[in-house]
């Protein structure tokens, strides 16, 4: 039986951790605040209903998360830099995100709820990412944007990249899409495919190479799943996308054309290949602990390619930047955790053959982590807390729903009518 307070505890706790859907979008910093408090709540509300005497269930998923942090601390310790490389996982406390908006959001309601108002929120700053594309001003930092190759700004929004700001927005995009199309209420279905809309255009408009081939992968794959019945709805989105790119950079397949030779060519040391030879070269020469955590840039210099100039801090992979740093066996782990949550989602997604909102939820969630590891092949967007910790959200937002299935707890009430 629930104590006195407790109640009210949810309540704030699930009101905060709307907060962080809301400000995720905008503001990284914002956004870890109100994940701490979330934890803090959350942790209040399990000593004092003593929810850590119940029977704690092991799945291959938290599993491999934890083997990952051990091997982690590992490479720390017996890397050249302990003290700093410890210093340095100091943001692998991002993974409380999974269990902690899985046990906030107990209903259909606040799951829902969660994604309206992330939804909103993404398209009000997508929309000011379209006005920084003909603007090119960033009132955020107050500074210039830089210019796009053929025409207008690149948008960054208020993220400090236009990278980092890609990358999320693609995997955003996808999320949005997925519960978009099994969206039956009017108001959801306006708000998801507005949602998906601009936040694809925002991608675009970043001008980064891995985030629009992640946003590209991502419809297709989303297109090849859902099947034959979703053409008339997905491919007009996808001619839209595709007008937009022509209309406001005309140049832009021509450039992604040359810049693909180039990183495939991999005689340029900026291009992937070149990159990821360093990583290997690195990982191959200290195969079980790495280098240690954050020191990839000092020892790239010793790894690199000889004609090499340039030194960089992660190996543009999320999976080689792992192996790298932290030894071959943490990038197995990793590996391990992501092919147990595509195999969860998938397994949970075959199970809920009703075509609601439900469903989309869960269509979403994988789609969107597809579309991250996509982008974390020519990006480290693991690596990167803002894209991190909104992924960490993706998860424990699937938790939710399969909890929530599970438990049969769905209300009715709130159950979308086809």
């Amino acid at each position: 039986m629930k104590q006195a307070g407790s109640g009210i505890l949810e309540k704030i706790a699930l009101y905060v951790l709307f907060g962080y859907f809301l400000s995720t979008t905008f503001s990284h910093a914002l956004a870890q605040n109100f994940l701490g408090l979330s934890l803090l709540l959350t942790l209040i509300i399990v000593v004092k209903e003593k929810i850590y005497k119940q029977p704690f269930k092991f799945s291959s998923f938290n599993i491999f998360i934890f083997l990952f942090l051990v091997w982690s601390i590992i490479s720390s310790i017996f890397g050249p830099t302990p003290s700093a490389s410890l210093l340095e996982l100091k943001e692998e406390w991002l993974f409380f995100m999974i269990p902690v908006a899985a046990f906030i959001l107990k209903d259909e309601k606040s799951i829902v709820t969660a994604l309206r108002l992330f939804a909103i929120s993404a398209v009000i700053i997508c929309l000011y990412a379209v006005w920084q594309h003909y603007s090119g001003m960033d009132l955020y930092h107050g500074k210039q944007l830089i210019e796009a190759p053929s025409h207008g700004y690149r948008s960054l929004g208020t993220f400090s990249h236009p990278l980092t700001f890609g990358n999320y927005y693609a995997v955003a995009s996808i999320l949005l899409l997925g519960i978009a199309l099994c969206a039956h209420e009017r108001k959801n279905k306006i708000v998801f495919y507005v949602g998906f809309c601009l936040t694809a255009v925002a991608t675009l408009f970043s001008y980064s190479r891995g985030p629009i081939t992640a946003l590209i992968g991502g419809i297709i794959i989303l297109l090849i799943w859902m099947g034959r019945k979703y053409f008339k709805i997905i491919l007009p989105l996808i001619a839209v996308v595709i007008v937009i790119i022509l209309l406001t950079a005309p140049d832009f397949l021509n450039r992604f054309s040359s810049n693909f030779e180039m990183e495939w060519e991999g005689k340029s040391d900026v291009s992937r290949l070149s990159i990821w030879r360093t990583a290997v070269n690195m990982s191959a020469d200290n195969p079980i602990i790495g280098v240690g955590p954050g020191n990839f840039g000092t020892q790239y210099i010793n790894y690199r390619d000889e004609f090499s100039n340039r030194i960089f801090t992660h190996a543009h992979n999320d999976v080689l930047n792992v192996a790298a740093y932290a030894g071959i066996p943490a990038a197995l782990f990793y590996l391990g955790f992501w092919i147990a949550i595509i195999v969860r989602m998938t397994r949970a997604l075959k199970r809920r053959a009703e075509n609601n909102i439900i469903r989309g939820i869960i269509l979403g969630t994988l789609m969107a982590s597809i579309a991250f590891f996509i982008t974390s092949i020519f990006e480290a967007a693991f690596a990167d807390e803002e894209t991190r910790l909104f992924l960490m959200a993706v998860w424990g937002l699937f938790l939710a729903t399969e909890k929530l299935i599970k438990s049969g707890r769905e209300k009715t009430e709130y159950i979308e009518k086809a």
